[in-house]
C-alpha cells in the first residue's frame, strides 16, 4: 500500500480526508498528519511517505516551501489543496514537480484522480531510477547512413549548450529550413526538434553524474534560458524531475 501523509491546517479539511475517504480502496494507508509545513517536514523525514498531500497557506511554513525542502532529501509525489487566490501558485507548483493541485471544496472524483497520478509518477520513477544508464534510453540508437545527417549531430553536438533551432543548421549546411527537417525525419524517423531536446537532456543527466551544479545552472550549460522549461522538458524524457534524479544520484 501506498503511504500518505496530510499537512493541512483546516480542521474541517483535515478530518474530511482523514474520515470521509476509504484510503483502503485506493490502496493507500494514512501515515500521519500536520498542521503546519515544518511539523510535515520533521514527518516526511521521519515516516517517508509515499505521497503527501499538503495545503499551500499555513503557519510557521508554508506547503510549498515544506516541499522544496522535503524534496532535497526524500523521494514522494505530492498534491496541493489550495483556493482560488492561490490558483496561480499552484500552477507554478506543478512545473516544479508537484503531481496535481485540488481546488477547495475537494471533490472526490478529483483526488482519486490526483492519487491514481501520484502511483504513476511513483511506479515511473522507480523504473527510470533504477536503469544504471538512463541516458543511454533517451537518444534511440541511429543508423548514421549519410554525411547530412552526420553533419547535423555534428552541429548538434558543437552548440547544444547555446540557444538554435533548425534554422541555424540550415543556415550552416546551407540548405532551406524545409530540407533539413524533412531530410532528418526521413533517414532518421525522428523530430529534429525532438533530437534536439533529447540530446540537451542527456548532456544535462552526464553533467549531474559528474558536478554538483544547481538545476538552474545546468539548464543554461545545455542551452535552455528557462529552467522551469528544462524541468519540463527534462521530466518528459525521464518521466522523474531532475531534483529527483539528482537525489537518486546522490543516494
Amino acid at each position: 500500500m501506498y503511504k500518505v501523509l496530510i499537512v493541512e491546517d483546516e480542521n474541517i479539511i483535515l478530518k474530511g480526508l482523514l474520515y470521509s475517504i476509504n484510503w483502503t480502496e485506493l490502496d493507500c494507508v494514512i501515515i500521519g498528519h500536520a498542521k503546519n509545513g515544518s511539523l510535515g517536514l520533521e514527518m516526511i523525514e521521519q515516516l517517508s511517505p509515499d505521497i503527501v498531500l499538503t495545503d499551500i497557506s499555513m503557519p510557521i511554513m508554508d506547503g510549498l516551501e515544506m516541499v522544496e525542502k522535503a524534496s532535497k532529501n526524500n523521494i514522494f509525489s505530492s498534491i496541493i489543496i489550495t483556493g482560488y487566490d492561490e490558483f496561480e501558485l499552484a500552477k507554478t507548483a506543478i512545473s516544479l514537480g508537484v503531481v496535481d493541485y485540488l481546488l477547495k471544496p475537494l471533490n472526490l472524483d478529483d483526488l482519486t484522480k490526483a492519487i491514481g497520478k501520484c502511483k504513476i509518477q511513483l511506479k515511473q520513477m522507480q523504473l527510470y531510477l533504477t536503469k544504471k544508464d538512463i541516458e543511454d534510453t533517451i537518444i534511440p540508437k541511429l543508423e548514421i547512413s549519410s554525411r547530412f545527417i552526420k553533419n547535423v549531430i555534428n552541429y548538434i553536438e558543437l552548440n547544444y549548450m547555446k540557444n538554435f533551432g533548425i534554422q541555424d543548421i540550415a543556415d550552416e549546411l546551407k540548405l532551406s529550413y524545409s530540407t533539413v527537417r524533412k531530410k532528418f525525419k526521413e533517414e532518421t524517423n525522428i523530430n529534429l526538434n525532438d533530437f534536439i531536446s533529447r540530446y540537451r537532456i542527456r548532456k544535462s543527466i552526464e553533467i549531474m553524474k559528474n558536478s554538483d551544479k544547481t538545476i538552474y545552472m545546468i539548464a543554461e550549460d545545455v542551452g535552455f534560458s528557462d529552467y522551469k522549461y528544462f524541468i519540463k522538458v527534462f521530466s518528459k524524457y525521464t518521466e522523474t524531475t531532475p531534483l529527483q534524479f539528482m537525489q537518486h544520484i546522490n543516494r
